[in-house]
């Protein structure tokens, strides 16, 4: 995150469209605000031995942390999305159990961050357990402030996104391409692709208003500049590489 600043003063804004800016602590935020971010995301996990890889914190002193940016935020009247990370499986821990990502994503959301994504940071997640997870969930934090974060490297993203918009969620995280991944959950592929995401939306009837063709060209765009090979089924179909 140490290139934020040099990132948000090279994006062309488009009206109507966020860039929200991850801030682990009050430091970030303040870094986040300097650099023109007008929506920021803190991000916690539901696993102890995660939370101190990844930001070097237990996860009691995180939700400490994130309560200064939360002030700091309304202040400043700048809205804050919260993540919730690990949620169906640890790579340090093994399984992470619902009534811990429930209390986490029950502090977050009584802090006041409007939404709270829950991630399936390692893939590992099956629709059995994201069904389970949600049930546990969604006694905590209403459904319409939950969002769901799946990657895809056990192939069950697009199961486990079907499953939670059955259980009334209708926020998906995803990325152009498939790209991504995470440097604390070795072997983790990127977050689902958006491509195969609103393909399945398309066929389910469902609108997104997004353009399909145009979000192909987007993802072979990317990948040719980063010289990498795309994640997305429908752009492996489509032959566009």
């Amino acid at each position: 995150m140490a290139d934020q600043d040099e990132v948000m003063r090279g994006l062309h804004k488009k009206p109507g469209v966020n860039y929200p800016v991850l801030t682990p602590n009050l430091k970030g935020f303040q870094a986040a605000m300097n650099s023109g971010a007008k929506e920021v995301a803190i991000f916690g996990a539901a696993s102890e031995l995660f939370t101190k890889k990844n930001i070097n914190c237990s996860i009691e002193e995180s939700l400490v942390r994130f309560e200064e940016v939360m002030t700091a935020a309304k202040q400043e009247g700048v809205p804050v999305r919260a993540y919730v990370s690990c949620v169906l499986g640890c790579p340090y821990e093994g399984k992470v159990w619902p009534n811990k990502v429930a209390e986490v994503a029950k502090r977050l959301y009584s802090m006041g961050c409007y939404e709270i994504s829950l991630g399936d940071t390692t893939g590992v997640g099956t629709p059995g357990g994201m069904t389970e997870m949600l049930n546990v969930v969604k006694k905590e934090v209403p459904v319409e402030a939950l969002a769901v974060h799946c990657h895809d490297t056990y192939g069950q993203a697009l199961a486990n996104i079907l499953v939670a918009l059955q259980n009334g969620v209708s926020v998906v995280d995803s990325s152009v391409a498939g790209l991504g991944g995470c440097p604390y959950a070795k072997g983790a592929s990127g977050n689902v692709a958006t491509e195969d995401v609103v393909y399945m939306l398309n066929g389910l009837g469902i609108h997104t208003g997004v353009d399909l063709p145009k979000l192909l060209d987007a993802g072979s765009y990317i990948c040719r500049s980063l010289k990498r090979r795309t994640n997305s089924k429908v752009a492996q179909a489509s032959c566009k590489l």
